[in-house]
């Protein structure tokens, strides 16, 4: 364990989870990925209004080339 301090960083840490039981280590592993996800920066995106128009004329032109 004593290794694990030693080499763990803030931006690239270890874990130690027991192995022997399958069901709690993908759960131990899919908290960590959740943790870490939680504390990233992640916002929407803001979205550009466009004229409907032009909407109507993207829709086509994608429609188009799903037939094709």
């Amino acid at each position: 364990m004593h290794m694990l301090n030693e080499t763990s960083r803030p931006w690239a840490p270890w874990f130690c989870l027991p192995a022997d039981d399958k069901w709690y280590l993908r759960w131990q592993i899919a908290d960590i990925i959740r943790q870490a996800m939680a504390a990233l920066p992640l916002e929407y995106p803001d979205i550009e209004e466009i004229p409907a128009e032009q909407a109507e004329e993207i829709r086509s032109l994608l429609e188009s080339r799903i037939r094709s």
